[in-house]
């Protein structure tokens, strides 16, 4: 499938056009975004919460908090321990994905 054939304005275009660009990345592997979509969904959190609930690793969270960012999947004010992390209505969209798979 070419690039161009991803792009769309349907939720799930934009599903397989943002998991592309994650798996492109050079940060996290694994589950890592998914997780924190699926924590996230319930409302913001701060990034120390984050910590806990997540059992992720500091440097896999951090990494998947960046490239989240770069994705435009969620909004941080900063990345210190007691800054907000929230979902962006394109992150709302991947987790309601996310959690019907």
């Amino acid at each position: 499938m070419e690039k161009s054939n991803l792009k769309s304005t349907d939720s799930f275009g934009t599903f397989l056009e943002t998991t592309r660009r994650l798996n492109e990345s050079a940060a996290p592997r694994g589950n890592a975004p998914t997780k924190l979509l699926t924590l996230l969904a319930s409302g913001p959190k701060r990034i120390q919460e984050l910590m806990g609930l997540s059992d992720l690793p500091l440097t896999e969270l951090a990494d998947a908090l960046k490239t989240m960012v770069e994705a435009g999947l969620i909004t941080a004010t900063g990345f210190a321990a007691d800054d907000q992390v929230s979902l962006t209505p394109a992150g709302e969209k991947m987790a309601t994905l996310a959690a019907s798979r």
